[in-house]
């Protein structure tokens, strides 16, 4: 029974560190991790830590105050383990719901009775009995010591009950399914001992992870059917179409050059929302040529176009360049009486790639982007952002000064390129 409980354990704690060790790397990509859910993961950590010691030290007469100090500390962690569950709980709902987030409190009164009363069940053998040979028995008491745990739990499951229509039924699945698990742990742990209730917690924790990831692949499937719903905008078809109907009578060669490049733009957006990973360059440059041919067959030399690209041997998301483009052409050069010039550089330092779009337009202040584009920088620049550094950790930035112009600076850390071409081959 030791060597079975330990091992468990053990490898309890290995799963937890690979999660840990995840999530710490994706914490500032994904709003779902937060300071909670890292506290929650190494307060089991910690549990699990002093459950190895208990049992390595279970009937050594020796031992006996170790022991004890051990077995409080576990269930101590235990009950701190569930604070951090249940500020989590209440931190995700205030995301989707209008919730009262002193909800949050009512665990700390359990955490301090629970957690010293369990410390003085030592002497006054409330819900457990140490004996002289260091092992642990539960008295009549001990399901006394469980009750405010599932209590709260039971608690947390009936608000998501209760905001069932604002959250959605999928949601209150998985809500409910990471509170299951510990709840049924908690009456078959007299039987079976505290590692029932460990690896409930256990399953809880890999629960909400499978939870997190699979809410991170939904939304960046969402992202990139939202950036290329963006860039079909009905003005752009129209003028496209327009010039093109224009050309049909004046210039036929030239009208089905310009069907061509169009067809080719949209067969560029639609493909872009089946690409769940990145990118080569070398096909973002292509889609961004064809957008810029058919605007300069609109605007013709008012338009002007540099290309400095020193290298172009590296990933990026799909329409994560192109957009940015279009911003400079539409929103900096083209209401701009006598125009102006964009510019498309690449380069390449010893840590990280470098993508610059200057132009040298109407410019804007900072302070004012959310007004920016229309009011649509979400499913613009934000967009692209969030896509950027949950993709390739990459970021963006913007320089922009009103009358001179505006630059847009993304940079790929090369460790993340690498790893992603091991991976993957370039397409």
């Amino acid at each position: 029974m030791r060597t079975n409980n330990t091992i468990l354990d053990l490898y309890a704690i290995i799963v937890i560190i690979i999660l840990l060790t995840s999530c710490i790397l994706q914490q500032r990509r994904n709003k779902q991790i937060n300071i909670y859910l890292i506290g929650w993961m190494i307060a089991h950590m910690l549990m699990l830590c002093c459950d190895v010691v208990r049992w390595s030290l279970r009937g050594k007469i020796d031992g006996v105050f170790l022991f004890t100090v051990m077995f409080i500390c576990e269930y101590v962690m235990a009950y701190i383990c569930m604070g951090f569950f249940h500020y989590y709980f209440i931190d995700y709902m205030k995301e989707n719901v209008e919730i009262n987030t002193k909800l949050r409190l009512i665990v700390w009164p359990i955490i301090i009775v629970m957690s010293l009363l369990w410390a003085f069940s030592c002497k006054n053998r409330l819900f457990y009995v140490i004996t002289y040979n260091a092992v642990n028995v539960a008295n009549d008491g001990y399901y006394l010591s469980q009750c405010p745990a599932m209590l709260l739990i039971m608690f947390d499951m009936f608000l998501v009950f209760h905001y069932r229509n604002q959250l959605g039924w999928r949601t209150v699945v998985t809500m409910w399914l990471y509170m299951v698990f510990p709840l049924l742990a908690f009456p078959m742990q007299y039987a079976w001992d505290a590692e029932v209730l460990f690896i409930g917690m256990l399953l809880s924790l890999l629960t909400r992870y499978v939870c997190i990831s699979s809410e991170q692949n939904r939304l960046l499937a969402e992202s990139r059917i939202a950036i290329t719903m963006s860039q079909i905008q009905p003005h752009f078809l129209y003028n496209a179409l327009g010039s093109i109907s224009a050309l049909c009578d004046i210039d036929p060669i030239h009208a089905r050059d310009a069907t061509d490049h169009f067809a080719e733009y949209l067969r560029m957006n639609l493909e872009s929302m089946k690409h769940i990973s990145p990118i080569s360059f070398q096909t973002e440059l292509n889609h961004i040529k064809t957008y810029i041919w058919l605007e300069k067959m609109r605007f013709g030399d008012k338009l002007q176009v540099v290309f400095d690209i020193r290298t172009e041997k590296f990933q990026i998301p799909a329409l994560s360049v192109q957009p940015i483009v279009e911003n400079a052409v539409k929103h900096g050069i083209c209401i701009k009486e006598d125009g102006g010039i964009v510019k498309i550089l690449t380069r390449e330092s010893k840590k990280e790639y470098i993508i610059e779009v200057s132009d040298n337009g109407i410019g804007f202040e900072l302070s004012e982007i959310s007004e920016y584009h229309d009011g649509k920088l979400h499913v613009g620049i934000k967009n692209v952002t969030e896509r950027l550094e949950v993709m390739v950790r990459g970021s963006l930035t913007i320089q922009s000064e009103k009358g001179l112009g505006t630059i847009v600076i993304i940079r790929i850390p090369k460790q993340t390129h690498m790893t992603t071409l091991k991976n993957r081959q370039i397409p």
